[in-house]
């Protein structure tokens, strides 16, 4: 297993995979574009999100799950299990969401994964699951501006 990490890395994090000489294992690649992200997505086994700890955490929604979930790789979240991470996760079907210190649920998730025939061919749980497309950016554009329409009819009435 190798973890290819993109973006802003904690130094914390920089500093612990030193400390276990994980060097070999975890890759840092610094940011990126958008168009080349999905693009390494597409290569990828399993997508990692990691949502912040924080006491407001479970109403955070990061922009990243609905690139994730439209690349119908298997998603692994870290982060609060009752919040609306997990809910679009649980709806879609597209991974599973864990604790931080849930290390065995992870491992086993990990391992599903690498033993399934999901690491063949990813991509038709995308086309399979109607779900999904709820999440994509046109309809959430959509669903945006239907609220806007209805937010400017109040204020003119």
């Amino acid at each position: 297993i190798k973890l290819d990490l993109y973006g802003l890395v904690d130094q914390k994090i920089r500093d612990h995979i030193e400390e276990c000489h994980l060097e070999t294992k975890v890759a840092l690649h610094g940011n990126v574009t958008r168009k080349e992200i999905i693009n390494i997505m597409s290569g990828a086994d399993i997508l990692l999100l990691c949502i912040n700890k924080a006491i407001n955490s479970a109403g955070r929604i990061p922009a990243k799950l609905f690139d994730y979930i439209a690349s119908g790789k298997p998603i692994l979240a870290l982060g609060n299990t009752h919040g609306d991470v997990a809910e679009i996760l649980n709806y879609t079907n597209t991974g599973r969401i864990f604790e931080y210190e849930d290390i065995e649920g992870v491992r086993a998730f990990i391992l599903k994964i690498i033993n399934s025939e999901h690491m063949e061919d990813s991509s038709k749980s995308t086309l399979l699951n109607p779900r999904i497309d709820e999440y994509s950016q046109i309809h959430q554009t959509k669903k945006l501006a239907s609220l806007l329409d209805q937010l400017t009819k109040k204020q003119s009435s």
